[in-house]
């Protein structure tokens, strides 16, 4: 009897939290998400596969993801731990990246956006391009092109990244304004503003035979400013 009337609240649920509106204008229709292991939509538990609208917020538990596939060739992975807000901007996708991880493929229709920083990831062209952003708590952010090319848009400003490479985003302080920059690159004012602070970095060394040096010690050392992608105003 309590079973069935669990199944019967969660339906009632469904309806008045998962549903759009059924008065006035109904939501905007973003895409489907699906979930792996424990996640949420708008604070109830996730129902496995569901439409996502224009202010739902989805959120993933320390063991589950969620996928959100938006548009044909598009779609948004949620890491573990993360949340985001889906909106609708006119005829695009947007996912509002509050906490966590997110990777997501675009051709245009789909992009990602971190209101904190005023910073908006976003395909430059119709050829498919892959992003991974990551929120790092007090820490700022990091975006990396896995593939094509990725604009970050600030309020004031914007970089072009190609593959490979990282945006560093940084808010070391109320005062100083939004800063963009490269992994092992910044501009001099990302320097001054990161200064100091802790960071990591993975990866393998390895010999001239491609052989991995196990144990090995790394120094860091400034580089040539040469290497910073291009800066220019924000359209």
């Amino acid at each position: 009897m309590l079973r069935v009337w669990r199944q019967g609240l969660w339906v009632l649920l469904s309806v008045l939290f998962l549903s759009p509106s059924l008065s006035g204008e109904p939501a905007e229709l973003v895409g489907v998400a699906k979930a792996s292991g424990r996640a949420e939509i708008n604070g109830l538990p996730f129902p496995g596969e569901s439409n996502v609208y224009s202010g739902d917020r989805v959120s993933t538990g320390q063991k589950s993801t969620l996928t959100l596939f938006t548009a044909p060739q598009e779609k948004i992975y949620l890491a573990p731990g993360s949340s985001a807000r889906l909106l609708k901007d006119n005829d695009a996708n947007v996912v509002v990246l509050e906490q966590g991880s997110a990777t997501f493929g675009t051709v245009g229709h789909t992009r990602l956006a971190i209101a904190r920083y005023n910073v908006t990831i976003r395909s430059q062209s119709d050829i498919p391009s892959i992003a991974q952003v990551t929120l790092f708590k007090g820490r700022g952010a990091r975006v990396w092109a896995l593939k094509g090319a990725v604009e970050v848009v600030g309020a004031n400003q914007s970089i072009l990244l190609q593959t490979g490479q990282l945006a560093l985003i940084s808010d070391s302080t109320a005062q100083e304004p939004l800063t963009l920059g490269s992994e092992g690159a910044l501009s001099t004012q990302t320097q001054q503003s990161t200064e100091a602070q802790p960071g990591s970095v993975t990866g393998r060394v390895v010999d001239g035979t491609r052989a991995v040096i196990w144990r090995a010690t790394v120094l860091l050392t400034s580089t040539s400013a040469a290497a910073v992608p291009r800066m220019r105003r924000a359209k």
